[in-house]
């Protein structure tokens, strides 16, 4: 499968049903082409990691709008979640979303997690090489 498959298919099964609670979706997957082949496994590694990433959005933040981007240049891959309009991200444990969310990204290309927190909500980034 490829990236931008994969992204179809979350698009299609995550962001539609929160769509329909009433937040505002930006989805921007124009930095990203379908060459970025991904395995069966990297790719629900992907989809799993965003999956986590929209349902802690919404169980902690109850955002009012929500940003889901992607891009790749010749190297790497960014993949961004940012929910804004709710709560801030504040001191938190690292729980068993999180860490399951790293672990799954350390299995993608040498992948990554970050998060940080915005004036009114958080931002999640991923990133894994080509």
């Amino acid at each position: 499968t490829n990236l931008e498959f994969t992204l179809a298919s979350f698009r299609e099964r995550c962001l539609e049903p929160i769509e329909k609670l009433g937040v505002v979706i930006t989805y921007d997957i124009t930095g990203v082409s379908n060459n970025v082949d991904l395995s069966p496994t990297e790719s629900l590694s992907v989809f799993r990691i965003l999956q986590e990433a929209t349902t802690n959005a919404m169980k902690h933040g109850s955002p009012k709008e929500m940003l889901v981007s992607a891009w790749a240049d010749a190297e790497r891959v960014k993949l961004k979640v940012c929910n804004s309009g709710g709560k801030t991200l504040s001191a938190y444990q690292p729980g068993y979303g999180l860490r399951s969310m790293t672990d799954r990204a350390q299995s993608v290309r040498e992948g990554e997690i970050k998060l940080k927190p915005t004036t009114s909500g958080a931002e999640l980034t991923f990133t894994f090489s080509v």
